[in-house]
């Protein structure tokens, strides 16, 4: 007997202990039976997996599969005979489509551009993706037959020419990511996958491919079970209960789950109700106010309960607000220290999510680091700005430009060469004041013997590049074989393995993930270049545009979760299902909720436009302003015991910032039940312990200000200024209430002879950086500019390297606030000259600054 069933119910209710309690059940009934399917989120697989281990009796839960619709659909391309056809990997899809989009140019209406931006293609790029995942199709175009809707069929009839000119590409070769899911739902209808017991949890919605599938398991399956994030009222013919629905995307999925089940219905399909048995959800048992917080999320105030709070023991709902988010982070961090050793939990037991993670992830990283706290942040980069691939960059750009200097420098600048910083300036200085260029230096004799042996390995591959790849065109074979070569030969990912063992050494885990992940998202762009186009040959400014395009959209540097680490994520993408307790950081007026733009390509009028004739693309930036309310709701409701919000009032610009919307109106709605906090007012001692568990010095040092600048709260300042000062740090409150300056004065004409010398040997492209620093000072102080005359390595460090330590050095000093520590400035300074003795910084590729100081000589 087949049997379809869809648990329904709000946040807390139990769906998925529910769902996973069938599993163990099942498992313990026959520990040997047929695999059961557990289909789930890709961020949501770690934490499923976790759980149902801890639900496990014995190893029966070796039965069941933990899968995503990823997954699923490598297995659906194994089954249906194309196992042995390589994928296209995110690199190489972009260089695709910029190539595809050159294929299609010719009959473009609607999206044609005569000089495509790497933004412009990546825009491109994610409107194919969106037609991919939404089944759209020449039949779809067709649907659109309006006059005043030409525009709209024009840009979707580019859409599908670009990507018909893509799948040629990839024809017979290889197979796009956003091609699986179809396949999946063939090897469904063919009965080879999913037949057995299938179970789905914790999705808030489906695209249309993920609910074509969808359909295939409701035809097919022996047994699916789901979950489904909203109450049973929106799985019911009543429109009305989803058109006034507070959760706009759970109202939408409700929507179409009930057009599914009302198809299965005489097949038994249905819904169970977990919210009418449950009066106290299981999760919010501990705390009547998460309860009520729950309800405001929902939208029904009228359900909350009288408040329970009557001290501080009792309140599970925070909000503090801080003077900058130095300050916020510094305070989150104490929170979790001390709910960690007070309650003794484990790090998975914590959640923290940011409203929006590029302004925090640096802060947080840096100060998690320093607690010594196990984490799992998803910082991603752009790879475009790796020295490796500024240098794969730079070596294509040897022909385009000529063979003239300028590329070349800029390959030895990366610091992946066997070359030091003195050597590389000196090779610039020469080639500037000759004029040389790249072709006649290789032209030139064999280096002398005196020269290092690593310059005569360098022009020998260097040489052996340039001969084979013709600018006139190079098939991705011959080209991707030499670029590899001349790397290897260099001995470049040796040197990037070194500097990822540096990296792991000194606690930087996102630095040296995002160098070893550069270094596989560039192989990888490789093998798709050459299993795409093969023996196909093109003019080099193609092959590197298409390179330049891939490197400019693709992002590296997330860190893998581990068995206990604190997660740290963001509403749209919640890694968690619960958590004993959580802090939400970033809720002010710019982000919370964050404002959505309009897409430049395809306009909100023309998505709602297409949702009429049934072609359900990309939601409107309107429409995913409206999801953001569930996204509220989810991240509202995750916590068991408290939650605790938290906001800036001023950016990292100065700007001021206020509590966002959603924050005002749970202040408004549970002021009885909650607990707001100003970092700079202690009301009691109690709290004490818990604001200053992170002991950082500089941290203390602070808060301690903070509390001495209010009459009431200096005995506290005092307090912590009195411990400063016996753990050795009297200095930093005398820094912070008398900050230094740090601004540049000109040298006396004796004292920059002293420290300098008379000559500086630094190339020009370097001394440009330093015209425009705070210690630029050689030209008024009688320093002449003498690029070709050799001078020893003392006079070089007196000069160069001090002038870059400084202005490094204070740069970082004056993005401070306040004025930093002692000890932290001196473990600066000796972060900064151990770097500068390791590898340089890209600097402006100009000769402006020589021309200047040679008129003020």
């Amino acid at each position: 007997m087949r049997l379809i069933e869809v648990v329904a119910g709000r946040a807390g209710v139990g769906k998925t202990r529910e769902l996973l309690s069938r599993i163990a059940a099942l498992c313990k009934s026959d520990p040997l039976g047929e695999p059961l399917i557990l289909i789930v989120p890709d961020q949501y697989a770690f934490t499923a997996e976790k759980r149902l281990l801890q639900m496990s009796e014995g190893g029966a839960v070796t039965r069941v599969s933990v899968e995503t619709f990823t997954r699923l659909a490598y297995r659906a391309k194994q089954l249906l005979g194309k196992a042995n056809v390589p994928l296209v990997r995110g690199p190489g899809r972009h260089a695709l489509i910029a190539a595809a989009y050159e294929v299609a140019y010719p009959s473009l209406t609607r999206l044609r551009r005569s000089n495509p931006t790497p933004q412009f293609l990546a825009r491109i790029g994610k409107l194919i993706e969106e037609c991919q995942t939404s089944l759209v199709d020449e039949d779809c175009v067709r649907r659109i037959g309006h006059a005043e809707q030409a525009e709209l069929r024009g840009k979707l009839t580019d859409a599908l020419q670009i990507l018909d000119a893509y799948r040629h590409l990839i024809a017979d070769k290889m197979t796009d990511r956003h091609d699986l899911l179809p396949l999946l739902a063939e090897g469904i209808k063919r009965r080879r996958l999913l037949v057995g017991a299938v179970f789905l949890d914790g999705f808030l919605g489906y695209t249309p491919q993920e609910f074509a599938i969808l359909e295939q398991l409701f035809e097919n399956s022996t047994q699916l079970t789901m979950t489904y994030s909203g109450p049973a009222s929106y799985l019911t013919p009543r429109i009305e209960s989803r058109t006034h629905a507070s959760l706009a995307q759970a109202a939408e999925t409700g929507g179409q789950l009930f057009r599914l089940l009302s198809r299965f219905s005489e097949r038994g399909a249905r819904v169970t109700d977990l919210d009418l048995p449950v009066i106290n959800p299981p999760r919010f048992l501990k705390s009547p106010v998460l309860k009520n917080l729950e309800a405001v999320a929902f939208g029904e105030y009228e359900r909350l309960l009288p408040s329970a709070k009557s001290d501080r023991a009792s309140t599970s709902l925070m909000v503090t607000h801080a003077p900058h988010r130095r300050a916020e982070v510094e305070d989150v961090i104490s929170r979790l220290l001390f709910l960690r050793e007070s309650e003794d939990l484990a790090w998975s037991d914590l959640m923290l999510i940011t409203t929006n993670p590029r302004d925090y992830a640096s802060l947080l990283s840096t100060h998690l680091e320093e607690a010594k706290i196990p984490f799992f942040l998803d910082r991603r980069r752009p790879l475009l700005h790796h020295p490796l691939a500024r240098a794969i960059l730079s070596l294509l750009s040897l022909q385009e430009d000529s063979l003239a200097s300028r590329a070349l420098v800029g390959l030895l600048k990366t610091d992946l060469l066997p070359f030091t910083r003195a050597a590389v300036d000196a090779f610039e200085n020469d080639w500037i004041e000759t004029g040389v260029t790249v072709r006649e230096w290789l032209a030139k004799e064999r280096v002398s013997a005196r020269a290092p042996r690593s310059l005569y390995d360098f022009k020998r591959s260097l040489d052996s590049f340039v001969s084979s790849v013709s600018r006139g065109g190079v098939d991705a074979q011959t080209l991707v074989e030499r670029m590899d070569q001349f790397l290897v030969e260099m001995r470049v990912f040796d040197l990037l393995a070194k500097r990822v063992e540096h990296d792991r050494a000194a606690g930087k885990r996102l630095d040296a993930q995002f160098h070893e992940q550069a270094a596989t998202e560039i192989a990888q762009l490789f093998e798709d270049l050459t299993y795409a186009f093969g023996d196909s040959v093109k003019p080099l400014s193609e092959w590197e545009t298409l390179i330049r395009a891939a490197l400019a959209t693709v992002h590296a540097g997330n860190v893998p979760p581990q068995a206990d680490t604190l997660i740290i994520t963001d509403p749209s993408r919640l890694r968690g299902n619960e958590a004993k307790h959580v802090c939400v950081l970033g809720c002010d007026d710019a982000n919370f909720p964050p404002i959505h733009r309009e897409d430049d390509v395809l306009s909100d009028l023309e998505r709602e436009w297409l949702r009429t004739f049934g072609i359900f693309i990309g939601p409107s930036a309107l429409k995913r302003q409206s999801f953001e309310r569930d996204r509220f709701y989810a991240l509202d409701t995750r916590a068991t015991d408290s939650v605790a919000f938290s906001y800036a009032q001023s950016d990292e610009r100065g700007r001021k910032r206020s509590p966002g919307e959603y924050l005002r109106e749970l202040k408004q709605a549970l002021c009885a039940d909650l607990i707001e906090r100003d970092l700079g007012v202690l009301e009691n001692a109690e709290w004490l312990a818990e604001t200053t568990r992170f002991r950082s010095p500089a941290a203390m040092a602070r808060q301690a200000l903070l509390w001495m600048q209010n009459s009431s709260q200096r005995t506290f300042g005092e307090t912590f200024e009195a411990e400063l000062q016996q753990m050795g740090y009297a200095g930093l409150m005398l820094d912070l209430t008398h900050p230094r300056t740090a601004k540049s004065e000109q040298l006396a004409r004796d004292l920059a002879n002293r420290l300098y010398g008379t000559s500086l040997y630094v190339s020009v492209s370097r001394l440009e950086r330093h015209a425009a620093c705070a210690f630029a000072h050689f030209g008024s102080d009688g320093l002449k500019l003498q690029p070709r005359k050799t001078v020893d390595v003392d006079a070089l460090l007196k000069g160069q390297f001090l002038h870059e330590v400084l202005h490094l050095y204070t740069t970082w000093q004056q993005a401070q606030d306040p004025f930093p520590a002692f000890e932290q400035a001196h473990a600066k300074m000796e972060e900064i000259i151990a770097a500068q003795m390791e590898r340089q910084f890209p600097f402006a590729e100009t000769a402006s600054a020589a021309t200047r100081l040679n008129r003020r000589q």
